[in-house]
Parts: structure tokens; C-alpha cells; sequence
């Protein structure tokens, strides 16, 4: 189960503005800092990706990789918000949701949960807990299996496999042209939640 849910498209009004967007993807501007949780973001080109154990590095390369294409007046960038309860290796992983075999704990800040509801049940709060609570009891075999908080995962390997399956997912059902997207865990303040910012080419 994946949940994207968007926010709109914006483009640049100068070559300051993009750059200055690229930082913050890269959390090398002022307001976006690197911190111990930093490594933990992932980034991808249509080509390769990684997590950030080098965002200064990274950007440089990126930047001089993608040089020609970096014109700010044909470029954009949006902004999603992704949910998920996923399996890997047999292993149910969630960025929402515990479940201990008797209580469902949810953690979704409620503007998130309200683009849920309203993008995937209709409006009906109701109908969303409906289907959430059946698909739990489902994939944990009635509470015979758990979920593992995602943001505890240690194994990079398996964060990776899910930071893959996340944008893939994103990028099947919201194709643009894409130069360089990041997944941002990092940021306690503000934007505090799991997002994804996309560089595209603007339409």
C-alpha cells in the first residue's frame, strides 16, 4: 500500500530561486542544514541514486552532471507526501503505521491524513479507517505478523529497496521529466514528515 498525495507545481522566477531550491533538496541551504538524520535521505536521477552521506559532493556532481538542462525558466518542482505499509523479505514496514497485534497506532499529521481521505476514500474519514484496519488485519495475518516503524529501519539495504519502490510508485502514477528527485527525513521543523521534492522540466 502506497499513499501519495501531492502538492501543486512550481516554477522557478530566477536562476537564484533554483539554485536555491537545489540546495535545499541537497540540505545545503540556510533553513535546510545537514544533521544526523541527513544520510538517511535518499536521492535519484534516471540514472543512479543514493542516500546523502555526501550531500555537499553530491550536488556539485549532480549540478555539473545535469548542467545543460539547468535552464530555471524551463524547470519546475513539486512537492508529495508518501504513506506506506510495505513487505520486503517478508518484513511488513510502515512510515504511519504500528500495530501490535491489538491496537492500530497511527502517525499522520492531520492535513496529510485529510489529503488521504480526500484524494483515495471519497471525503469519508470513516471509509479510509474502514479499509486501513481491513488491510492491516489482513497483511499481519489478525495481528500474527508486525510492522516495523520504517523511520527505525537500520538496514540501508532495505531502506534503499523501499526508497525505490516509493518513487517508482510516485513516478508511474505522476510521470513528468524528471532531472533530480529527493526523499527528505531530516527535517524536524516545518516540513517534518516524509516528502518527496522533484526537479522537473516544467510543461
Amino acid at each position: 500500500m502506497i499513499y501519495i498525495t501531492r502538492i501543486k507545481k512550481v516554477k522557478f522566477d530566477s536562476l537564484a530561486h533554483m539554485n536555491n531550491f537545489l540546495k535545499y533538496m541537497f540540505s545545503q541551504s540556510l533553513k535546510h542544514t545537514v544533521n544526523d538524520k541527513t544520510k538517511f535521505n535518499y536521492w535519484q536521477d534516471t540514472e543512479e541514486g543514493g542516500f546523502m552521506t555526501e550531500p555537499e559532493e553530491t550536488l556539485k556532481q549532480l549540478k555539473k552532471k545535469h548542467n545543460k538542462r539547468l535552464n530555471f525558466d524551463k524547470l519546475a518542482n513539486d512537492l508529495s507526501y508518501i504513506n506506506f505499509i510495505l513487505e520486503i523479505n517478508g518484513q511488513l514496514y510502515s512510515n504511519f503505521i504500528e500495530f501490535n497485534g491489538e491496537e492500530i497506532v497511527m502517525d499522520l499529521p492531520e492535513t496529510i491524513e485529510q489529503y488521504i481521505v480526500d484524494d483515495y476514500h471519497g471525503g469519508d474519514p470513516e471509509a479510509f479507517q474502514r479499509y486501513l484496519n481491513k488491510y492491516i488485519q489482513r497483511k499481519t495475518n489478525d495481528g500474527q505478523r508486525s510492522i516495523l516503524r520504517y523511520q527505525d529501519l537500520e538496514d540501508m539495504e532495505v531502506r534503499r529497496e523501499i526508497e525505490k519502490i516509493n518513487l517508482n510508485a510516485l513516478n508511474e502514477n505522476h510521470p513528468e521529466k524528471i532531472i533530480v528527485e529527493a526523499i527528505h527525513w531530516d527535517q524536524e521543523d516545518g516540513n517534518g514528515y516524509l516528502h518527496v521534492h522533484r526537479l522537473i522540466e516544467a510543461n
